[in-house]
């Protein structure tokens, strides 16, 4: 299996798209990104109802959205931290990302919290803990899916519900 790792461009570009590139330059049986495993992960868990957080300028952000929409999922708050500069995501702290979901969660079944350069996997715990609800990043969405194609069945504690429960 490969992971492409980069949830706006997996959008943006498309899983299909991403998919057939990879497989044209490397033998994978498998190809996966967090915007893939994000649907998977919403399946596996039964949740159609997402608070979706991101880094993006809204123009990039609607991509992601219409795409969770296309799977039947629901994003019934949308919050955007509108970071114009790539470098500046990577800067966003942890304790920044948990004060935005307090301010826009208002009892969601999940929580995504968009794009691998976000600094997600030290706070999904406290996240799920402070609201009762489930909290998937792209990189644990990723994490999880690449482990379940792998057929790895060994679950990781710390890092949220999706993955104490592989």
């Amino acid at each position: 299996a490969v992971g492409y790792a980069c949830t706006s461009a997996s959008s943006v570009i498309g899983s299909d798209i991403v998919e057939k590139m990879i497989k044209k330059g490397c033998n994978a049986a498998h190809v996966c990104n967090p915007m893939s495993s994000l649907i998977k992960a919403c399946k596996y868990k039964k949740i159609n109802d997402l608070l979706f957080l991101t880094p993006y300028v809204p123009h990039v952000s609607k991509i992601l959205i219409e795409e969770v929409h296309s799977h039947g999922i629901n994003t019934s708050v949308i919050g955007t931290f509108n970071e114009e500069r790539e470098q500046n995501v990577a800067r966003i702290k942890p304790g920044s990302i948990v004060q935005a979901v307090s301010e826009l969660y208002f009892g969601q079944p999940a929580i995504f919290i968009s794009c691998t350069n976000l600094q997600t996997l030290s706070i999904i715990e406290e996240i799920e803990k402070k609201f009762n609800c489930v909290c998937f990043s792209s990189n644990q969405v990723l994490i999880w899916d690449m482990l379940r194609l792998a057929k790895v069945g060994h679950s990781l504690k710390g890092f949220g519900k999706l993955l104490s429960d592989l």
